[in-house]
């Protein structure tokens, strides 16, 4: 069933969700965005190697949605931040919905709707709310909700999944996140929308994935290098229940031991004959929640990053999961009105605060970046000098500005290709630099 043939009262739940999505957006927007880290790389590229190559020529290898994606966002918006982040929140919206839509076949209108919501407000995916080169993995994650709900409708409709497959191949092209998910939910969807498994669609519809996966595999931009090493497993409760969704740190872990508590009972219930009046959903949307993001994180195992700050595009999949479980969590609560209203109505102002605090730290990079880019601008160093900024780049709750080498961000900030400069690996680096060659940035800072 398409949206527009929905009862009213969806279509005005749709559109209040996407509202609200866009009304939490508005903060940013108002403290102003900037450019970042690897924006001003993808920049770079246009500026050395001409608009079609925007993306870098490994990315169209490799993730030729991304290529695409990021070939529509440096190489025709270029260096406008506020512009490329009205497009993500515009992004964002549409995630929001379709998240509502692809939920609402297994639930209630409420709690699809609070799903939604819920994901709306987290901090876990700050990424792909605010950072421009994490538009990829937006666009991948709003392909496989497309996905998901064509799935869904084909299955009802007893028709082959050829778009929806087509769609979540798409997906994975642009983002790998999505890879594990989307093969899981070429079986899992149409046997829990049916009950029944149609053996043929599945087994293409797998086959189909698998070989996208084998294609970026072999292509992947990420092996050996810098690349190796393993992700941080021990981020994740952080980032899903603690200081991940809220600050300060204190009420994040207050948060980590009811989610991690709530979890448990919910997992429990079928177990423990005492627990078996809790309601069967509560443990159904949690088991389903965790699923996701265990499904979501397996892109990354063999990546080191920790799914928190500027590696909370780990969640780009993962953080849809987050919610299931926070609102399976929620069905645990007794089902009367006053007890929702004020569980809901706290945890929600819970997760906005945690979303405000990350619009500032976002805010606070930007500035940071655009403060030392104009000093690097009127340093004195001549032409071919490295200049060495330090003694470090201040993060703001592990959102920072500028980190490791600059040559792109201060040529392109000059369109002169004999400019180089970097950030000091630590404090002592930079004080045995020639002072001729260094950029302090703490008076620079401090003098905004």
């Amino acid at each position: 069933m398409a949206l527009t043939a929905a009862p009213s009262s969806e279509r005005s739940l749709a559109a209040a969700l996407a509202g609200l999505s866009l009304l939490v957006s508005a903060p940013y927007a108002v403290l102003g965005p900037n450019l970042l880290l690897d924006d001003w790389f993808t920049l770079w590229f246009r500026l050395r190697d001409g608009l079609l190559w925007t993306g870098g020529y490994e990315q169209l290898r490799a993730r030729p949605g991304a290529w695409l994606v990021l070939l529509v966002e440096y190489g025709f918006i270029g260096a406008h931040p506020l512009a490329i982040y009205v497009l993500q929140a515009f992004l964002v919206a549409a995630c929001v919905v379709l998240l509502f839509l692809a939920v609402r076949r297994f639930a209630d209108r409420w709690v699809a709707a609070a799903v939604a919501g819920a994901w709306a407000l987290m901090a876990n995916h700050s990424t792909l709310d605010r950072w421009g080169a994490a538009m990829p993995a937006l666009v991948s994650l709003l392909l496989l909700l497309l996905g998901v709900v064509l799935l869904e409708r084909a299955t009802d409709a007893g028709r082959q999944p050829v778009a929806a497959v087509a769609v979540l191949v798409a997906s994975a092209l642009t983002y790998e996140a999505s890879l594990a998910t989307a093969t899981v939910a070429v079986v899992a969807i149409p046997w829990a929308c049916r009950r029944s498994a149609d053996l043929r669609a599945a087994v293409w519809g797998v086959a189909v994935l698998a070989a996208t996966g084998l294609y970026m595999f072999v292509n992947s931009q990420h092996r050996g290098g810098k690349f190796t090493g393993w992700f941080d497993f021990g981020a994740l409760v952080p980032a899903h229940f603690g200081d991940g969704l809220a600050r300060p740190a204190a009420l994040g872990v207050g948060l980590a031991m009811v989610g991690l508590f709530g979890t448990a009972l919910a997992l429990a219930r079928p177990m423990v004959p005492s627990l078996r009046g809790l309601p069967s959903r509560a443990t159904t949307m949690v088991s389903v929640g965790l699923a996701v993001i265990a499904l979501g994180t397996l892109a990354f195992t063999r990546y080191p990053i920790a799914p928190l700050g500027l590696g909370d595009r780990a969640n780009a999949v993962a953080g849809v999961g987050t919610a299931l479980v926070w609102v399976g969590i929620g069905m645990l609560l007794p089902r009367r009105r006053a007890v929702l209203v004020v569980g809901g109505g706290a945890f929600g102002l819970i997760l906005l605060t945690g979303h405000l605090q990350r619009d500032v730290d976002y805010a606070r990079a930007g500035d940071d970046t655009v403060a030392v880019v104009r000093a690097l601008e009127r340093h004195p160093a001549p032409p071919g000098v490295v200049v060495v900024v330090g003694p470090t780049m201040p993060e703001h709750h592990r959102i920072v500005g500028l980190a490791g080498t600059m040559d792109p961000v201060i040529q392109v900030a000059t369109g002169d290709f004999d400019r180089h400069a970097g950030v000091a690996t630590d404090p002592t680096d930079f004080f045995a630099t020639d002072p001729s060659r260094r950029l302090d940035v703490r008076p620079v800072l401090n003098r905004r």
